[in-house]
C-alpha cells in the first residue's frame, strides 16, 4: 500500500504574492484605525477634551524651572509612548502621579454656603473614583489624539510588535481589569486617597426631604438671589418644581414639560 504524499498548497513561487497581499491587507488596517473613529457623546468628548487641556497647561509648567540644577519638563504627546513602553516603572509614572495630584488640589472653588460666612473655598473633587474617571477620560484622549498616529508610524516603519505594545485602556467589566493605564488605577486607590484624604464611599446619604428642608431651599432661593442668579420665571419655575417634588416625590424629568398655567 502506497501512501499519497500530501502536495504543499503555497509554493515558493506564491512568495511575490503573499508579500504584497500581506502588507496591502496591512496598510488597509492602518488606514480603518485612522479613520474609523468609535463613535464618542458629544458630552463624553468635551470632558476628555477639558482634560486633555489641563495635561497641557500641566506639562507647560514642567519646564525650566529658574535656578533648577536640570529640567522635568514633560512632553504632553511623547510621554505617552514612553508610558506605554513602561508603565509600572515609577519613574515613568512620576508625571501622571504628579497631575492628578495637583488636579485634586487645585480642584476648589468658591461655593455659597448656607452660614454665616456665606461664601467658602471648597475641594470639589473629593472621592477616588472621581479621579479615577479623571484619569480614564485623560487616557481616552491619549488614545483618540496621540496613540494612533505614533502605531501608524511604527507599523510604516515595520515595527509591528512594538506598535500593538501602544495601547493603554483597560477592560471595564469581568474579573481581568488589568492593562498598562490601570497600573495608575492601583496607586490612586493605595497611595494618592490616603494622602489626599480622599473618600472611597459616597459622602452623602440620599434621606427623604422633610418640611424643613423644603422651607429652607426655597427661602435661600429669594433671600440670598444675589448669590442665585436666574431670570424670575426661572426663579418661579423651580420654586414650583420643588414644591411638587417635595409634595408628590416626582422626578424631575417629570416636570420637565409642566406649564405655568398648570399651577
Amino acid at each position: 500500500m502506497t501512501v499519497q504524499q500530501q502536495q504543499s498548497r503555497f509554493s515558493d513561487a506564491d512568495q511575490e504574492s503573499v508579500y504584497v497581499l500581506l502588507h496591502g491587507y496591512t496598510a488597509d488596517a492602518v488606514e480603518e484605525e485612522g479613520n474609523e473613529r468609535p463613535f464618542v457623546a458629544p458630552d463624553t468628548e468635551e470632558e476628555r477634551n477639558r482634560v486633555w487641556t489641563a495635561w497641557t497647561e500641566f506639562c507647560g509648567l514642567t519646564g525650566q524651572k529658574e535656578g533648577a540644577v536640570d529640567s522635568c519638563g514633560v512632553g504632553p504627546c511623547r510621554f505617552w509612548v514612553t508610558f506605554a513602553q513602561d508603565p509600572t516603572a515609577a519613574k515613568v509614572q512620576a508625571p501622571v502621579r504628579a497631575f492628578l495630584h495637583q488636579y485634586v488640589q487645585s480642584s476648589c472653588k468658591e461655593r455659597v454656603v448656607l452660614g454665616p460666612e456665606e461664601r467658602a473655598m471648597i475641594r470639589t473633587v473629593n472621592s477616588a473614583y472621581s479621579v479615577i474617571e479623571i484619569w480614564r477620560r485623560l487616557v481616552a484622549a491619549a488614545e483618540d489624539k496621540v496613540l494612533p498616529l505614533e502605531r501608524r508610524a511604527l507599523r510604516g516603519k515595520g515595527k509591528y510588535l512594538e506598535a500593538e505594545r501602544l495601547f493603554l485602556k483597560w477592560p471595564q467589566e469581568g474579573e481581568k481589569r488589568e492593562g498598562p493605564a490601570y497600573s495608575i488605577v492601583k496607586w490612586i486607590l493605595r497611595s494618592l486617597t490616603p494622602t489626599l484624604g480622599l473618600e472611597m464611599k459616597p459622602a452623602y446619604a440620599k434621606v427623604e426631604a422633610t418640611a424643613a428642608d423644603i422651607i429652607l431651599v426655597l427661602t435661600a432661593l429669594y433671600t440670598r438671589a444675589g448669590d442665585i442668579p436666574a431670570s424670575p420665571v426661572t426663579r418661579a419655575s423651580f420654586h414650583n418644581a420643588v414644591i411638587q417634588m417635595g409634595t408628590g416625590a416626582f422626578r424631575p424629568g417629570v416636570l420637565e414639560d409642566t406649564l405655568c398655567k398648570q399651577y
